[in-house]
């Protein structure tokens, strides 16, 4: 019903914190979003020294919504796809694509519910509201 679950939505509540963390040393001015500007100065201060042309391809890889910055769900969805190739990929897409039957990229709250309260080992409505809250 127009709730989406992404994959960012796997991630344990230190993952999250973590990649807040992370966030907010690029958002040192807490505006909720990095520009280009914010992102350069970031990548200089961890002593990284990208041009301003791969500042503006990292930007529009992570910019989903077109607004020429990165919010807080953006970046972790962006970190998410770029960290998950690392350990457990495989894993974490299998089961996330287990409910992302349509190849879309992300999962319906209802498609999810329903999968969970009926297939394999079913949780109950408390379990599933605690996943997807």
């Amino acid at each position: 019903k127009g709730v989406e679950v992404t994959m960012a939505s796997f991630l344990s509540s230190k993952q999250q914190q973590e990649y807040k963390g992370v966030f907010r040393l690029f958002d040192k001015t807490n505006k909720g979003y990095i520009t280009e500007q914010d992102l350069k100065n970031g990548m200089i201060a961890l002593r990284l020294h990208p041009n301003d042309a791969q500042i503006k391809s990292m930007i529009k890889e992570a910019d989903v919504t077109g607004s020429g910055n990165v919010d807080l769900q953006e970046f972790i969805s962006c970190l998410t796809r770029k960290l998950g190739k690392m350990d457990g990929e495989t894993e974490i897409r299998k089961a996330f694509n287990t409910f992302d039957r349509q190849d879309r990229g992300f999962v319906q709250v209802d498609d999810l519910r329903r999968s969970l309260t009926t297939l394999g080992d079913k949780m109950t409505d408390k379990e599933v509201r605690t996943v997807i809250s």
